[in-house]
């Protein structure tokens, strides 16, 4: 099984995986920025071949099965699961995928190499950023998400990944009018970055990462870096300010 959930590998991977005979499990939320429990399995043909094949003394699907899948989430192909299933549509997960579906059908046509290279140069412009910030440090910059380590004052060592949970929560936030702290042009903006990645016991990264619509302004020439540099800008902010508000 393939874990390719946040959808940040090219459709020709995934084409490679299921010709390898693995699943691969995907999402429409994440990189491709619909609802969230939008979620799918992609299974290869030779499995679906073998499944049909056993049709015949299959055990029967696990009981509760049908209080997540009605029949139609199920392909037609495997119409020896689908019979034991309700026929009452799952419109909530339909309308979950038709959030994502605008974004996948316009980036999924994308070159390989067009796609890689804006990825590479996006990735590489928000680390150069995050670089000249005294108080944050690229940890990595790796499909499309630049992972930053958050250092305390002083330099004495890091944020960790409880402490980061905060910080996540304030970049989500309008933070305007705090007191103590000094001025930020982008504390009022709510941005929305990755939650903690814990590294260590004491040492946490948070996430700032591409997604579609950049990636397809990007290609289009309509890209504006200001939303980076503001995300950068209200991290720093935050992380200088930890002490005074928390």
């Amino acid at each position: 099984v393939v874990d390719a959930c946040q959808v940040r590998i090219a459709p020709s991977e995934v084409r490679a995986h299921l010709a390898e005979g693995s699943m691969v499990l995907i999402t429409g939320s994440k990189f491709m920025q619909g609802a969230a429990f939008s979620g799918a399995v992609l299974v290869p043909a030779a499995l679906v071949t073998r499944l049909q094949a056993g049709a015949a003394v299959a055990v029967p699907l696990p009981s509760g099965f049908g209080d997540y899948f009605s029949r139609f989430d199920l392909p037609e192909t495997l119409a020896h699961w689908r019979h034991q299933l309700h026929a009452e549509a799952n419109l909530g997960l339909l309308l979950r995928w038709h959030t994502a579906l605008p974004l996948i059908e316009r980036v999924c046509p994308m070159a390989d190499e067009a796609r890689a290279t804006h990825t590479s140069h996006w990735a590489s412009s928000v680390a150069d950023l995050v670089r000249a910030t005294p108080n944050l440090e690229v940890l990595s910059t790796d499909c499309g998400i630049v992972s930053i380590s958050c250092k305390r004052a002083g330099g004495e060592g890091y944020y960790n990944a409880d402490e980061l949970k905060k910080v996540h929560k304030w970049m989500a936030s309008n933070m305007s009018g705090q007191e103590g702290v000094r001025a930020c042009a982008s504390s009022s903006t709510p941005i929305f970055i990755g939650q903690p990645v814990k590294i260590t016991a004491d040492k946490a990264v948070l996430r700032i990462a591409i997604g579609a619509q950049l990636l397809l302004e990007l290609a289009d020439g309509t890209y504006s870096a200001a939303e980076d540099r503001a995300a950068v800008d209200k991290l720093s902010w935050a992380v200088a300010s930890f002490d005074a508000l928390a």
